[in-house]
């Protein structure tokens, strides 16, 4: 079952073309409350800054379309970042606010091995061969959908980091600012396994309850919905 509910998964979400659009304005739109959340409510990640809840979602979105070029150009393309992103990234990583990533080899790499056997037109046609196997389509696909995915976590983090926010404390609302996906239950891997998006269903929920239950903004919706 886990292996049917996992193909079907990766087709619906990271193989597919067109998913980092409608997950990307998904995330956006999540991340506003829940950084909102973070400033407001008692003992939240961001509690205790001079921040407004507002001016700091809408810093994390903004800021997320700007670092969407430098995540393709060094995760999925290898080209090289200036110094200070490439900075910015490495520690990002360090501190463990990212997800995901699991393809491997760059368009650079590719284009590297095709320069070196450029006088070969065997080896030229192989890695080629391999390059457009279904397989490898995939994986920079995949990597693609995770650049986006990723992009409004390196966002909350680098905000997170200017409102002066330790590294830890920065990784853990890049963590989750949107669905934590490393984060699961003791039951979770199996109800996974038999329900599609189990995990994310749960936590999506959870996460909406508790920005909704906390912020400002969620007070003002509670009134408005009161007899």
């Amino acid at each position: 079952m886990g292996k049917y509910i996992s193909l079907l998964r990766n087709f619906a979400t990271v193989y597919s073309p067109v998913f980092f659009i409608k997950n990307y304005i998904r995330d956006v739109k999540s991340s506003f409350f829940n950084a909102m959340s973070e400033v407001e409510r008692d003992g939240g990640i961001m509690t205790g800054f001079d921040l407004k809840p507002g001016k700091f979602s809408a810093q994390v979105a903004t800021t997320s379309i700007k670092v969407l070029k430098p995540l393709l150009k060094e995760g999925v393309f290898g080209f090289d970042l200036d110094p200070e992103m490439a900075e910015n990234l490495k520690e990002w990583k360090r501190s463990g606010g990212r997800t995901g990533w699991a393809y491997s080899e760059t368009i650079a790499g590719i284009q590297g091995k095709l320069e070196e056997a450029a006088g070969d037109p065997a080896k030229s046609k192989e890695i080629l061969k391999g390059f457009y196997q279904g397989k490898k389509i995939f994986e920079y696909i995949e990597g693609i959908n995770e650049a986006f995915e990723n992009a409004v976590r390196f966002a909350a983090y680098l905000e997170a980091r200017k409102a002066g926010v330790s590294k830890q404390r920065a990784a853990q609302l890049s963590k989750n600012i949107t669905v934590n996906f490393n984060k699961q239950g003791e039951w979770g891997q199996i109800a996974n396994s038999v329900y599609l998006f189990f995990n994310a269903s749960i936590q999506g929920t959870a996460r909406l309850g508790k920005a909704m239950l906390s912020s400002k903004f969620g007070a003002m919706l509670r009134y408005a919905a009161s007899p």
